[in-house]
């Protein structure tokens, strides 16, 4: 099955599936959504974004940490983006004062960065509360993204900022929203 393209800054918000089991259902997750226009900004960026590069972490089964990997980012390094979606409304969140950063930290950063150590590759954990919430390490990731773009494309920094943020917050709304009708009527939006 062909994959459809990644949707455009320039085009209306509309949401297009990046794998093939998203776009089967005819649905993404606030997950998918929210990788996508992660992946959007980045490529915007010509930075030669790799969407779920294997073999980051050597022969290893299962575990992908890019979401989004950019090839040269620092150091002679390149980035590989961990994006993830949490509820502060679930059951393990409820008393965590910030549950993006308490997942980044027990869900990605626990698995992954012994694994980094010597490679090819910094780590990032890009976590998003579906209420709206990013962590600090996400939110500095994607300062730098924004800061790089708008400079890259000749835009004042803080209309594409602005406009960049309203793009990632209102595809996870969104999403959050379909998620929510779906349960309710048990109907695909």
């Amino acid at each position: 099955m062909k994959k459809p393209p990644v949707r455009c800054a320039s085009r209306p918000s509309i949401y297009l599936a990046t794998t093939p089991l998203a776009a089967q259902k005819k649905e993404m997750s606030s997950f998918d959504t929210t990788r996508s226009e992660t992946l959007s900004t980045v490529s915007q960026q010509m930075l030669s974004p790799v969407m779920e590069k294997k073999g980051i972490l050597g022969n290893t089964s299962g575990r992908r940490p890019g979401d989004v990997t950019l090839p040269q980012w620092a150091e002679g390094k390149g980035l590989a983006i961990d994006v993830a979606v949490t509820s502060p409304l679930a059951q393990t969140s409820l008393r965590l004062i910030t549950p993006c950063e308490d997942y980044a930290a027990t869900h990605k950063h626990a698995k992954y960065d012994a694994s980094f150590v010597g490679t090819d590759y910094l780590f990032s954990a890009m976590v998003f509360e579906t209420l709206g919430a990013v962590n600090t390490e996400g939110e500095e990731v994607l300062k730098q993204l924004f800061r790089f773009a708008s400079k890259r494309l000749g835009r004042e920094f803080t209309s594409y900022c602005g406009r960049a943020w309203a793009r990632i917050s209102c595809n996870l709304q969104r999403s959050v929203a379909q998620s929510i009708l779906s349960r309710i009527d048990g109907k695909s939006v």
